[in-house]
């Protein structure tokens, strides 16, 4: 069975606090909205 390698971007996050580790950081309203609708779109795909 061939392999699939899918590359994401991350989510849009939170910079107002530039002191934290970027895998710190939380996402912004915008990320948070996009998150679900990213995860929606790869199951479709069949993504697990």
């Amino acid at each position: 069975m061939p392999k699939r390698i899918t590359l994401l971007r991350h989510a849009k996050s939170n910079w107002t606090d530039a002191s934290l580790a970027d895998h710190d950081r939380p996402l912004n309203q915008r990320g948070s909205k996009a998150a679900p609708d990213m995860g929606k779109r790869l199951a479709g795909l069949g993504v697990r």
